[in-house]
């Protein structure tokens, strides 16, 4: 292992913070986007209507993860390596490798979405409607993969105001068409699905464009480079793999639900996963921030700094999705009648509770998945999300037909959480890092305490006032803790932005 260098740290420590200050502004802009997206479809649709809407998308993304055939993950692989060596001509002929790949993947199971639509709509979703939704969100799904080809390649790039703002813009895009729907009083799920088809359509163009302005000196003609396209297929393939078994552990959840019990439970689903998920707003977009990063300190054999990104991670990350989630936990009812209306309180005050149980071990997984890729360790991160796979679809399936969405639920706690451990076990064998136990420790005490006391004085916030308040109380309690134990350096955090 190299030796630590404060200096080279100094810098990794800055070029994190300014990149995930970018991306963590995007984030904020999104925050408000998605949930306005999600209020406005829950006020003037139909708990049915929500659930077969986002079963629809739920069924479109989980085909998402075939259409790039690996290839976007060896973009953002490969192109850092070639940006430092200066070979700008291999950077623009791996992302055209990866973009043609993803999107004469996306025409292909577009068309068989089309063929099959008449058919999903009778046995899958039991919705006739659901038919024009398939022909409307196909046009989404093409605008999404050529996005997505983009943001692989901005991402490669380490171009966070590109790559980071590609979710706000096609979210705004969509607000603003799934408004100009409601105000012209046409609101039905047929219509939001224009919505999103146009929106993500615009935001293709656009970054199109943006991509060819910015990036001119990458623009070349495109060779064909048979040793390339074995490296990125040797990387890809596995990649793929670990993607198609992931897909099963992450958009499973709408399939089963809509498969077991109904668009109904989708729809309460959607409603408790965007509240419980809260947390990814501001954690999510930094994850893409570490995969670069990573590649290119493996590259240059800086085990110092990666065992030190390690170790923030596995420390802090889970705590911010705790401060979220535990609020939500104790005071879940008062969200959803603010956010959606009272008639989701009763059906999604309980779900929300057990939904926001799993999301520090979603979260930490993800970033550890992430971690793995940029290490190069494909093929170790494919046998373990086999096995996570495996285990979400017998948990998933049995659990679901005889509890509804609370065993989706309770599935989704008992697979993230020894698919969080599998993870940091495999994570130790090549890099050694410590666990913060005796934070985990500390935490645990802190949180009973809070839930002791809100036991103890029976408070609960009725008002958004008294949420708000509550909120505040409860953040600068939180503010405090992670002074206290040191999780928080705003020393260092300040001099690294200045930096």
């Amino acid at each position: 292992m190299t030796a630590p260098n404060s200096s080279n740290s100094s810098l990794i420590l800055a070029k994190i913070v300014k990149g995930g200050s970018t991306i963590f502004f995007f984030s904020l802009l999104v925050s408000p986007l998605g949930y306005l997206i999600r209020l406005l479809y829950s006020r003037t649709l139909s708990i049915e209507d929500v659930g077969l809407f986002y079963a629809v998308i739920g069924l479109i993304n989980f085909l998402s993860a075939y259409n790039d055939l690996g290839f976007g993950f060896s973009v953002s692989y490969f192109v850092p390596k070639f940006i430092k060596d200066k070979n700008y001509q291999k950077v623009w002929t791996t992302y055209k490798y990866g973009q043609y790949l993803e999107l004469g993947t996306s025409f292909v199971l577009s068309l068989i979405l089309i063929l099959l639509s008449p058919w999903l709509a009778s046995n899958f979703f039991k919705q006739p409607e659901a038919e024009q939704l398939v022909y409307l969100l196909v046009v989404y799904f093409l605008a999404q993969s050529f996005l997505a080809s983009l943001s692989k390649l901005f991402n490669g790039l380490q171009q966070e105001k590109f790559y980071a703002s590609i979710q706000f813009t096609k979210l705004l895009f969509t607000l603003i068409f799934s408004v100009i729907v409601w105000l012209l009083g046409v609101t039905s799920a047929t219509w939001y699905a224009a919505s999103w088809a146009v929106g993500y359509s615009l935001a293709a163009v656009l970054y199109a464009l943006v991509m060819k302005k910015t990036n001119k000196y990458l623009v070349s003609s495109i060779i064909w480079d048979p040793n390339l396209f074995r490296k990125m297929f040797k990387f890809a393939l596995p990649a793929l793999l670990g993607t198609t078994i992931t897909s099963f552990i992450y958009s499973t959840d709408t399939i089963f639900l809509t498969w077991l019990r109904g668009v109904r439970e989708v729809g309460i689903y959607g409603v408790v996963f965007a509240l419980a998920t809260v947390s990814d707003i501001f954690v999510s977009p930094i994850n893409s921030l570490f995969f670069p990063m990573i590649s290119q300190l493996s590259h240059d054999r800086d085990d110092a700094n990666i065992k030190k990104i390690i170790g923030v991670v596995v420390k802090v990350i889970p705590l911010v999705s705790i401060y979220f989630g535990f609020f939500l936990f104790i005071f879940p009812a008062s969200p959803i009648q603010i956010l959606f209306g009272e008639r989701w309180v009763a059906a999604s005050e309980v779900p929300l509770r057990w939904a926001v149980l799993s999301t520090p071990f979603i979260t930490l997984t993800s970033y550890l998945t992430t971690i793995l890729g940029g290490l190069g360790m494909v093929k170790e991160r494919l046998r373990l999300a086999a096995m996570v796979a495996v285990a979400n679809i017998l948990l998933g399936i049995s659990l679901t037909s005889v509890f509804g969405l609370i065993g989706t639920l309770a599935a989704n706690i008992i697979v993230y959480f020894f698919s969080m451990v599998l993870h940091i076990i495999l994570l130790k064998k090549v890099v050694d890092f410590n666990l913060p136990y005796f934070f985990i420790l500390q935490t645990s005490v802190f949180l009973g305490i809070i839930f002791l006391l809100t036991m103890i004085t029976n408070f609960y916030p009725v008002s958004v006032v008294d949420y708000i308040a509550a909120g505040i109380v409860y953040s600068l309690f939180f503010l405090l803790f992670a002074v206290i134990t040191k999780t928080i350096n705003l020393r260092q955090t300040v001099m690294a932005l200045k930096s």
